[in-house]
């Protein structure tokens, strides 16, 4: 995207402010982008408002955020949403 001639008129392409938003199964074989509409688009909307406005959120910390959800919501132990955080693809902070 930051190459092609079309986008380099966008300022979040200009300003490097492109961000792959958070996928989290990868290391499991599931779908499961914090983009997509499902119980882990709370996550999304956490992420995009510290990417958009961090300082406003700063005290958002999104990893710690993420561990807790998959604890709570599904009831994983915890080092069990260490694992799904930890094999986060996108990015995360």
């Amino acid at each position: 995207m930051d190459r092609s001639p079309e986008w380099m008129k966008i300022n979040a392409v200009i300003n490097g402010e492109v961000y792959a938003v958070p996928h989290d199964c990868d290391n499991i074989g599931a779908l499961g982008s914090w983009d997509c509409p499902g119980s882990r688009w709370a996550l999304g909307l956490e992420w995009m408002a510290r990417k958009i406005n961090p300082s406003l959120y700063s005290d958002l910390d999104v990893i710690v955020d993420a561990k807790n959800f998959y604890m709570e919501m599904y009831g994983l132990e915890e080092k069990d949403a260490v694992m799904i955080v930890n094999g986060i693809s996108g990015d995360l902070i």
